[in-house]
């Protein structure tokens, strides 16, 4: 026995040995090229289960990590010790909400497995919460071409005024709002902007939500009343009320996902995407083929491009890939083999009776002058019904029968608290299409199990509140 614990021992000092060595060298071997990249990029990983966050080239915070990104995430939260343990309704209530459609959550959390790797390690190079790295499942589900009825758009739901305020741009063929590492890069200095402002992540997160003014008026209407400031006593729209303690609430449950009977499926602890530097004019369907990779995950990558192409002096000249793809998409870059598209960026539109100038552009998100430009068309030319214009193409609501482009699909976020009677529905089936148990839906409506219905009508699928 006492050769086996030497053994052991032995063991253990040549591995301690064998980590110092690598680190050593690591540091040491090609000092000036290793120093370039660790104050470039703040965050870089030093092996497969070793991470060192640099701030201002100094080390801040060491960890080990495992093949899981679901274990780093957890190893970064900080604001779980105020509120894991704690008896607080609002985190209850979302909590029952989110594992009362326990498939739902884990398809949630799912979705984020292409986009959290990145955010994460941006969010460590900050020394910011990683319970941030949740926000994009409360504002998009994760999904990087949302838009919602007020205009905010992508992971992060950026308006386009704030969009403007952070550089990201918003032309008629990019939108930096759904870029995936613009949009990451701009909320990160957003909520650092807003907490540096109310030194409180609750308060930062509900101005991330509804504005600083609106988190402002409530703070001042609360002293005036001598009434605590803190997020949980001030009164805030119904949504904001909501937005804090969802986060949180998804947070615990990504804390002990078994507690909660969830399934959190393991994503690998490294980069998902890789950003390639392109000169080349070309189609993401073409990059697609290419590589071999779905269009539909080219597309979601690199979501930001509306006309779904790399346009030259019109987008950022970058594509993200899948990183065990960027090799092979990087050797075609190298030896040539990437075409050099003509891209055409525009479709036909069919005149119709009672179409002018104006109503075409405005139905197709541009202006007159450019019509007229684009066209060749004098200033007082006359239209005639079944003449054709050509029109921007990503801005089409429509596609004409001669035109081989398609227009962008996009995702528009509804309030899903609420379910709007159709014609043939029952309450039965009701509850099945929503995902939710019948007595429950009777429940939160106030309705007898023989309640009549009828179209039109709208039912609570969550609480009131």
């Amino acid at each position: 026995m006492v050769g086996l614990i030497n053994v052991f021992k032995s063991n253990i000092a040549c591995k301690t040995i064998l980590l110092i060595s690598t680190l050593v060298l690591m540091f040491s071997a090609g000092c000036s090229s290793q120093k370039d990249q660790l104050s470039n990029n703040n965050a870089v990983a030093l092996s497969q289960d070793k991470h060192i966050i640099l701030k201002r080239g100094t080390v801040i915070q060491q960890s080990f990590y495992g093949d899981d990104l679901w274990q780093r995430v957890r190893n970064g939260f900080q604001l779980q010790n105020e509120y894991l343990g704690a008896n607080n309704s609002r985190i209850d209530q979302q909590q029952r909400l989110l594992t009362s459609n326990i498939k739902s959550t884990e398809r949630l959390f799912a979705k984020g497995s292409p986009y959290l790797h990145y955010i994460v390690e941006q969010l460590e190079a900050r020394n910011m919460p990683l319970e941030l790295a949740l926000l994009p499942a409360v504002e998009s589900a994760y999904n990087p071409t949302a838009y919602s009825n007020m205009k905010a758009a992508g992971l992060w739901q950026f308006m386009p005024r704030t969009g403007t305020h952070f550089n990201l741009q918003q032309t008629r063929w990019y939108d930096g709002r759904l870029d995936i590492i613009a949009s990451t890069n701009a909320a990160l200095d957003y909520l650092q902007y807003l907490h540096n402002m109310f030194n409180d992540w609750p308060l930062a997160l509900a101005a991330y939500n509804s504005g600083e003014g609106t988190v402002r008026r409530a703070i001042q209407q609360n002293q005036k009343l001598n009434r605590p400031t803190d997020y949980w006593n001030l009164s805030l729209p119904n949504e904001t009320i909501h937005y804090v303690p969802k986060l949180l609430a998804l947070s615990k449950i990504a804390f002990s996902p078994d507690n909660y009977q969830v399934n959190l499926a393991p994503i690998p602890n490294q980069p998902y995407f890789n950003k390639i530097e392109i000169n080349h004019q070309i189609k993401l369907d073409t990059v697609a083929s290419l590589i071999g990779v779905d269009s539909q995950e080219l597309q979601n990558l690199n979501a930001g491009l509306k006309a779904q192409a790399v346009i030259n002096n019109e987008c950022p000249k970058q594509l993200l890939v899948p990183a065990h793809k960027a090799a092979i998409f990087s050797d075609l870059l190298a030896t040539g083999s990437i075409p050099n598209e003509n891209i055409s960026l525009w479709n036909n539109y069919n005149i119709r009776s009672g179409d002018t100038l104006g109503s075409i552009a405005a139905r197709h998100n541009t202006t007159v002058n450019e019509l007229r430009s684009i066209n060749k068309l004098a200033n007082n030319q006359m239209l005639r019904a079944g003449q054709q214009l050509k029109v921007p193409m990503v801005a089409s609501t429509s596609t004409s029968s001669n035109s081989s482009e398609q227009p962008l699909r996009t995702i528009v976020l509804k309030d899903n608290r609420k379910y709007t009677i159709q014609a043939g529905d029952n309450l039965w089936s009701i509850s099945q299409k929503n995902n939710i148990k019948l007595e429950r839906l009777l429940e939160l409506n106030q309705l007898s199990a023989n309640a009549s219905i009828k179209p039109g009508q709208q039912l609570y699928l969550t609480d009131r509140n």
